[in-house]
Order: structure tokens, then C-alpha cells, then sequence
């Protein structure tokens, strides 16, 4: 990449993404996914990935139920939360949405969480990770919330300058003919002190999610629905029969001041694809440990 000054800065960016789907029988929510990150260290090999996806998948054709539509409390499974992240505090802290004053999140008045927690992006890790924006300015980790605490922005050359800062190195587009916005790399949650066992124990009812998709906020609202195509009843601190497909609805302050589990058993990429902003996709990372929200909305 080369500037007007005449400086060139180059970087190699590589993300390959497999996704093993496993079906039993002629049922349709009698499946599982698995999806891999290749090359990275913690990738599970293809033969315990498709193991575990095959014996999820035959837990699915024995028996499932629709979930009870309302409000209920939910145990996101490891990795999995990092997409409620994305959504819910990623795209209200993007550098161009919080100069249009269009954020749920303000930092004077951000309410905490029951317990604690640390939202970070590092773009240098995961899928698709890069060292150099596509304005040239090297990317480094951006801390958005700090144990509880609103800190921290994606910013890129232009929302810097509105927002009298510098740019983190979140600057890109889909290709020379788009316009550059801050983005997303790698969102998670850290780690807490739980034992992910024992969130799942102290939980009397509501739903475990293994998986969700086609997630979508309103970062002026805080609102964000998601799909959820693989979770639990849970009953008694014990996971019950699978459930069929519903959509998960989420309140900003609502939801996020009723997180009160956050466990230590980090994860990432176990849910991954691209994040589409303004027509553009972009290959994105999330990762979250095992976590408990305690209001969320079920829509059958």
C-alpha cells in the first residue's frame, strides 16, 4: 500500500474457514455444525470435530421441542457469546456511528453489568486477522469495555479526526472502490473466575445456546435479534431435550446489566463468517467464555 508521501507498508492477510455439517436421517433439525479455523493452533482436528458433530446431530433426531416464547434467563456455551458482543457492543462502538451520536452506548452512563465485563478487539488475531488497516496505519487491540466500564472505540482516519483521537487501525473496506469505515476484527469477551460447570448447575431454567447466526442490531437501540439453530432446554442446572430453531431478542441495557456469570473457559471462532456494513463483508473473529445472561426475550 502506498501513500501520497511516497511511504509503502504491505501486509499478508490469510484466513481459511472450514464448516462441517453433519446430518442424521431425513429430519431438518437433525444436524450439527462444526467450524474450523485453519492453521491455528487451537483448532480442534477434523476427526474429534466431525465426533462431536455427529453425536450432537444424533442427540437432535431423538427428540427436540419448541421453546417456550418470553422472557427466560440463557447459558451461551463457550465461544458462542462473542457474536452477541459483536453485535451488541462492536457496532455501537464503531468510531463513525458515536460521531453521529447514534450509539445506545455513552461512557458518562453505560450501565454495569452484575458482574463485570472486559470486551476487547484485536484484529491481529483470528480470521482474516491484519497488522495493517487499509489506511495504512498499523492495527492494534482496542479496549471497548473495561470491566464494566465503556472505554474505548474502533476508530479509522475519519472518525478519529471527528472525534478528536487517532485512528486504532480499524480502517477498512471491501475493495479500492468502497469507502473506508471502522471495523470489526476479532470481538471477545475476557475470561472470568466461574466454572463454566457450575453457571450451568446454579441455572434453575432456561435455555442453553451452542449456536446462533444472522444476528442483527440497532446500535442507536441496543436491540439485537438473533437466530439460534442448536440449543437446550435447561432444567434444574441439567441440560433437557435439544430445542427446534427460534429467534434470541436481546435489550441492550436490559440484557447487559443482568450478565451475572462470566466463567474462564475463553473460546473462539466456534461461530464465525463475515459481518456486511453498508453492502461490505468482511471475514470476522469473535470469542467469548462460557456466560449467563439473566433477561433475554425467546420468539418461537
Amino acid at each position: 500500500m502506498g501513500s501520497p508521501r511516497g511511504g509503502v507498508v504491505q501486509d499478508i492477510r490469510r484466513g481459511l474457514r472450514m464448516e462441517l455439517r453433519v446430518q442424521v436421517g431425513d429430519e431438518p433439525t437433525s444436524y450439527a455444525v462444526e467450524e474450523l479455523v485453519l492453521g491455528s493452533d487451537r483448532t480442534l482436528p477434523v476427526t474429534d470435530a466431525f465426533a462431536r458433530a455427529f453425536e450432537r446431530a444424533e442427540a437432535r433426531c431423538s427428540i427436540s421441542s419448541s421453546p417456550k416464547p418470553g422472557s427466560m434467563t440463557a447459558v451461551f456455551a463457550p465461544g458462542v457469546a462473542g457474536i452477541m458482543a459483536h453485535e451488541l457492543i462492536g457496532h455501537a462502538l464503531e468510531g463513525d456511528v458515536v460521531a453521529r451520536g447514534r450509539s445506545w452506548i455513552r461512557a458518562a452512563d453505560f450501565p454495569a453489568a452484575a458482574t463485570p465485563v472486559t470486551v476487547i478487539d484485536d484484529p491481529r488475531r483470528g480470521r482474516g486477522a491484519w497488522t495493517i488497516d487499509d489506511e495504512g496505519v498499523a492495527s492494534r487491540e482496542a479496549l471497548l469495555i473495561d470491566r464494566g466500564r465503556s472505554v474505548g472505540l474502533l476508530l479509522d482516519k475519519s472518525s478519529a479526526g471527528a472525534l478528536h483521537s487517532v485512528s486504532t487501525g480499524h480502517g477498512r473496506r471491501s475493495s479500492y472502490l468502497e469507502a473506508v469505515r471502522p471495523r470489526m476484527g476479532c470481538t471477545f469477551i475476557e475470561p472470568g473466575d466461574d466454572d463454566p460447570a457450575d453457571v450451568l448447575r446454579a441455572t434453575r431454567a432456561g435455555v442453553f445456546i451452542r449456536r446462533m447466526t444472522a444476528g442483527h442490531t440497532d446500535p442507536m437501540t441496543g436491540r439485537a435479534s438473533f437466530v439460534i439453530n442448536d440449543a437446550d432446554r435447561i432444567v434444574d442446572g441439567r441440560l433437557a431435550e435439544p430445542l427446534d430453531v427460534f429467534v434470541l431478542e436481546l435489550d441492550g441495557p436490559e440484557s447487559w446489566t443482568s450478565i451475572d456469570r462470566v466463567a474462564h473457559d475463553l473460546v473462539f471462532d466456534t461461530c464465525i463468517g463475515s459481518c456486511v456494513r453498508d453492502g461490505q463483508p468482511l471475514a470476522v473473529s469473535v470469542g467469548a467464555p462460557t456466560i449467563r445472561i439473566g433477561v433475554v426475550r425467546v420468539r418461537s
